[in-house]
């Protein structure tokens, strides 16, 4: 567990970018990705600026480039398409952060002790795709339409996407990356999550943000132990079970159980 998912520690070797995902609904602009790194920037200074992404992601560099001021763009290393997997995870090793998306390189950094610090938008879920291991954090849209169909034209104009737009983000950030800890309160429609393990593997918690589904998984997670026998106390089960009926329906169906199955077949 520990060879595959150590925990992140800054290496000293700078900044990392991932430019974008594998669809351009997953990813951040490029005007906005560069108002992050630039606020990264000013509060880790780090040595270096790595850009990671093919070759067809050429123009999204230079769009970053050119949208970020001087003392940051000056420390650039563009490194788009210029990267096999081999190359790719020696770039990535000792680096202090990397900024990332949903992407192949974020679970390569995250495998290699690197922290990564990922903005889903809603196409997403860090439940779902990580990163996995200690010492990541990540920025998540939350609203009635996550998840969505990323492939799909969105009807409400990428809405998940103003959040990472607004000044009481760059507010939430800035105190995140100065005093280390969780934000006081993020702006709507955005959650902050944290991973950490407990006896059936990783699970992300929102360290700041209504995580209005909070409750249900952590129920999901105690049914999960409980039959997988790891002697995880169920509190106030009675009341539990009533109010998550339906979802303990969906979990456990009868004819999945039930002796003898083929009396349901």
């Amino acid at each position: 567990g520990k060879k595959i998912n150590p925990v992140a520690i800054p290496g000293g070797k700078g900044l990392g970018i991932t430019l974008a995902g594998r669809n351009a609904r997953r990813s951040l602009p490029p005007e906005i990705l560069a108002k992050i790194a630039a606020l990264v920037d000013s509060v880790l200074k780090p040595g270096e600026i790595r850009l990671f992404g093919a070759a067809t992601e050429k123009r999204l560099a230079r769009e970053l480039i050119l949208s970020l001021p001087a003392t940051p763009r000056n420390k650039i290393n563009d490194l788009t398409g210029a990267t096999g997997w081999k190359d790719l995870a020696e770039q990535l090793t000792g680096l202090d952060l990397l900024l990332a998306p949903d992407t192949g390189t974020a679970h390569l950094a995250a495998c290699l002790g690197v922290p990564v610090m990922a903005f889903f938008l809603s196409s997403a879920l860090c439940h779902e795709t990580g990163p996995y291991g200690l010492g990541h954090t990540v920025w998540q849209a939350s609203g009635n339409c996550v998840p969505c169909i990323e492939s799909a034209a969105c009807p409400i104009e990428t809405k998940c996407l103003l959040p990472f737009a607004s000044r009481d983000f760059y507010r939430s950030l800035t105190e995140f990356l100065k005093e280390g800890r969780p934000p006081a309160k993020l702006p709507d429609g955005l959650l902050l999550y944290q991973p950490k393990f407990d006896e059936l593997g990783i699970e992300f918690i929102a360290a700041a943000g209504n995580d209005e589904y909070a409750k249900k998984r952590a129920y999901a997670r105690l049914l999960v132990k409980n039959w997988l026998r790891l002697k995880t106390p169920l509190d106030n089960e009675a009341a539990l079970i009533n109010e998550f009926r339906d979802y303990i329906g969906e979990l456990f169906p009868e004819d999945e159980w039930a002796v003898p199955p083929e009396r349901y077949s």
